[in-house]
């Protein structure tokens, strides 16, 4: 089952559990719509998201991370178990040093 959780500090947008980033007002109606991704060096998938007119770039693998898996030693990086930088689901993903 896929879970969606709101992204901290970015009120009308959410991800997934299956790696999947949704904005919530698209052209200001109210309606979820998926963000489509763009690859960049590695291979690994980013989203622009918007607050208050300010355009921000987020990894997804990331977002992922931070919003699904608990980092109690503080680690700074995000891993791919799998090693496939595009496969972003929460169960491929661990925080590592």
């Amino acid at each position: 089952m896929v879970k969606a959780l709101q992204i901290e500090n970015f009120p009308n947008y959410y991800v997934t559990t299956a790696g999947d980033v949704y904005t919530r007002n698209y052209n200001k109606t109210g309606r979820f719509r998926k963000l489509k991704p763009w690859s960049v060096r590695g291979g690994y998938l980013h989203v622009e998201l918007c607050k208050n007119g300010e355009v921000f770039h987020k990894s997804v693998h990331r977002l992922v991370a931070e919003s699904f898996l608990a980092n109690h030693e503080h680690k700074p990086q995000v891993n791919h178990l799998n090693g496939l930088t595009w496969d972003n689901r929460v169960t491929n993903l661990e925080w590592a040093t």
